[in-house]
C-alpha cells in the first residue's frame, strides 16, 4: 500500500480549541466528521512528525487505482470500532473492465455444463462479434461487447444493472448463440420475419439442444 501523505492543514494543528477525537490506539475506525457523516478512516502516526498522530482517509481519483492515505482536512468529533469487512470494503479498488472480463470468463467456464456441446456449434462469420459492438442479450439493458474468448465462441458483454435508484455496469460472459447484434445485417431477399422468428432461440433452448448433442455423442 502506498504511503503518500497530505500535510495536515495549519488551522487544525494550530487551534487547540477545535474538538478532536483521539483513540488510545492507532487503527481503522468509523470516524464521525463535523457535518455528522461517518467514514472509514485510519488514526496513525504522521511520517514527518515523530510521536504525533492524525486521521487519514484512503482515496483515489480513479476507482480502479489503489487508494492512498490522505490526511483529513476536517475535524473528527467521534469514532467507533470498524469491522474487518467494513475496512476491506473501504480500501478495495474497483476492477478494471479487463479484470472484470477475465473474472467473468473464468466463472463462466467453471459453471458451463455444455461446453463440449457449445464447441460443436460452428460459429458463422456473419455472427462473429467484435469489441465495441452493441448487442442484445435477453432483457439486459445497454449491452456492448467488451471482450471475446475462444476464437469468438465466448463473448463478454457489459450491461447496466439497475438497483433501487442507482445503476452499475456489470460484465457477464455468454456463448455466441445467446448474443445478438442490436442492428443485425440486412436480411437477404429469401428471408422473412416468420423464418427469422423460427430460427431465434432463448438461452434455455440452446442449453437444452446442446445437452442432447452431448448425450447423443
Amino acid at each position: 500500500m502506498a504511503t503518500q501523505e497530505r500535510q495536515i492543514p495549519e488551522r487544525l494543528m494550530a487551534d487547540s480549541s477545535l474538538p478532536s477525537a483521539e483513540p488510545a490506539r492507532a487503527g481503522f475506525y468509523w470516524a464521525t466528521l463535523e457535518d455528522g457523516t461517518e467514514v472509514i478512516a485510519e488514526y496513525r502516526a504522521i511520517a514527518s512528525r515523530k510521536n504525533e498522530k492524525a486521521w487519514f482517509r484512503y482515496e483515489s481519483a480513479d476507482p480502479t487505482v489503489d487508494k492512498v492515505p490522505r490526511a483529513l482536512d476536517v475535524v473528527v468529533t467521534a469514532y467507533r470500532k470498524a469491522s474487518r469487512e467494513a475496512v476491506d470494503e473501504a480500501l478495495r479498488r474497483e476492477l478494471t473492465v479487463s479484470e472484470q472480463c477475465d473474472a467473468a470468463y473464468a466463472q463462466w467456464r467453471d459453471s458451463c455444463r455444455n461446453w463440449d456441446g457449445y464447441r460443436q456449434v460452428e460459429l458463422p462469420e456473419r455472427r462473429r462479434l467484435k469489441v465495441g459492438e452493441k448487442v442484445k442479450v435477453g432483457s439486459l439493458s445497454d449491452c456492448v461487447v467488451v471482450a471475446v474468448y475462444e476464437d469468438g465462441q465466448a463473448v463478454a458483454v457489459q450491461s447496466t444493472l439497475v438497483r433501487s435508484e442507482t445503476s452499475v455496469r456489470k460484465v457477464d460472459v455468454w456463448h455466441w448463440t445467446q448474443v445478438e447484434r442490436l442492428e443485425p445485417p440486412r436480411p437477404s431477399s429469401f428471408s422473412s420475419p416468420r423464418i427469422r422468428h423460427a430460427l431465434s432461440f432463448s438461452p434455455a433452448d440452446v442449453d437444452s439442444v446442446l445437452s442432447r448433442v452431448v448425450k447423443w455423442n
